[in-house]
């Protein structure tokens, strides 16, 4: 497996910047490595052909394996849609589609709120596209904005909250089962903005904090109606245009704990988050880029599921 500079980087991801080139710190740039600290890679193919790499630090403290294919990525064994490669190879489709929306799940998201605790299904969608393409009509139509959810009323009515009222999100860091989702979105940002230094393994990892997020109930609602499937239940939704800055809110927030009595560390850090921060703004990158599922919406849905009509009627 050769030890390589990140020269090579740059042009397989076209992100602009260096961030580590032969062994040493480039100029203007910042990593959490120790000079002369060197990294190998391991170029790889997944059962597709997919190109990917497998980057290692020498003392082999970290380790991140990623795959940048056509039409999905795949971080830390995450797979993931390429959104935007999707709704470009899906525009000529033809008649029948009004258009076509990016979407996350997730099993579970505890809430708390005036001493209750409710667990929700997580929904992650594009609230304003969503409204555009008219996928769920009869549902509430507010757009989300960054810290803000919608849930259901009866889940309201157990919390004992109004619209406009906070309810808390906490998550243990070192609680596999809860910083899984995290981690693996640190992990696609660390990719998309070209950080070859496995963020989310050396800085993240080993942390002991318990994360904890105020969000704002903005908007409720009774039933479903077609905005998702009934049988996921209570659900939480909140917009994907935020997930990647939130994600970083929550990384800036662990290692200000984890290196509080390293100040070094902090600022190394620090500067990474605010580099990989910096990169999606200007290039105007979001996780509403990428999805788990892609959800459709027709144009004539009653021609779709019935013969006609004169069926309805």
């Amino acid at each position: 497996m050769p030890t390589e500079s990140f020269d090579w980087f740059e042009e397989v991801w076209k992100n602009g910047s260096h961030f580590f080139i032969n062994g040493t710190q480039a100029e203007g740039t910042h990593h959490l490595l120790q000079a002369g600290e060197q990294f190998t890679s391991e170029r790889i193919y997944d059962s597709h052909n997919c190109p990917g790499w497998n980057l290692t630090d020498e003392d082999a403290e970290a380790s991140i394996l990623f795959y940048n294919c056509t039409d999905y990525v795949k971080v830390q064994g995450f797979s993931i849609l390429n959104f935007t490669w999707y709704q470009e190879a899906l525009k000529d489709i033809g008649n029948g589609f009004s258009g076509f929306a990016p979407r996350f799940i997730w099993p579970t998201i505890k809430v708390k709120a005036n001493g209750f605790d409710a667990t929700n299904f997580l929904l992650i969608l594009d609230t304003e596209l969503e409204q555009q393409i008219g996928l769920g009509p009869m549902f509430n139509p507010k757009i989300l904005g960054k810290d803000e959810v919608m849930l259901s009323q009866g889940m309201m009515d157990y919390l004992q909250i109004e619209i406009g009222d906070t309810v808390v999100y906490e998550m243990d860091v070192d609680v596999p089962e809860q910083n899984t989702a995290l981690l693996g979105t640190l992990d696609l940002m660390t990719m998309l903005s070209g950080v070859p230094h496995p963020i989310t393994e050396k800085m993240l990892l080993g942390s002991t904090t318990t994360l904890t997020k105020d969000l704002t109930v903005v908007g409720s609602y009774e039933k479903s109606n077609g905005k998702f499937n009934a049988a996921y239940g209570n659900v939480l939704l909140t917009d994907c245009t935020y997930i990647f800055e939130q994600a970083l809110d929550f990384a800036q927030e662990i290692v200000n704990e984890k290196y509080k009595y390293k100040p070094k560390k902090l600022a190394e850090a620090t500067a990474v988050i605010t580099f990989m921060n910096n990169y999606l703004i200007s290039n105007d990158m979001t996780m509403c880029d990428y999805a788990y599922m892609i959800d459709g919406v027709l144009d004539d849905q009653a021609y779709y599921y019935t013969t006609g009509y004169d069926e309805i009627q």
